[in-house]
């Protein structure tokens, strides 16, 4: 799994999807019966694949942004018990998003401790990475960034 995991992010890294996405099914399909500590590999070879379905677009009778909700909950039940389902809580929040499901999207995004209300006001305690940070200050949600304590910002307000 480890090397087919590589391989599909090598393929990924040269833009080639195409190739990337069966190794990465073969990689997560290897480890689809992990125990233990093992689940939070399987987790994240899930999320990669949710990340790879939204990048292929629409293939077959499932929407490439109902594939990446149906792999990115699975992922976070695979990896919440050990802690570890934050950064899929915030992709499963880009998704929501992406499909216009803003109180979906503000849920997840909490439990993915990027965003926080104060006071009728929405704010990032953290800088998302790629499609999260595009999606997230590119909406009305009323937000102001800000720092949070452990997690420094960069770049200036939207």
């Amino acid at each position: 799994a480890h090397t087919l995991g590589g391989m599909a992010a090598l393929a990924t890294e040269e833009g080639d999807y195409e190739r990337a996405e069966p190794l990465l099914q073969r990689a997560v399909d290897a480890v689809s019966d992990a125990q233990g500590r093992n689940q939070l590999v399987l987790a994240d070879l899930l999320a990669k694949l949710a990340q790879l379905k939204l990048h292929l677009g629409s293939r077959g009778q499932v929407s490439p942004l109902q594939q990446a909700e149906m792999l990115l909950q699975r992922a976070i039940r695979l990896a919440e018990p050990f802690g570890e389902d934050e950064s899929y809580q915030c992709r499963l929040g880009e998704v929501y998003l992406l499909q216009g499901d803003l109180p979906r999207a503000e849920e997840a995004l909490q439990k993915g401790r990027v965003l926080q209300q104060k006071d009728g006001t929405w704010r990032l305690l953290a800088e998302p990475d790629g499609l999260h940070a595009a999606a997230v200050t590119t909406r009305p949600v009323r937000s102001s960034r800000t720092s949070h304590p452990s997690m420094p910002t960069s770049g200036s307000p939207p």
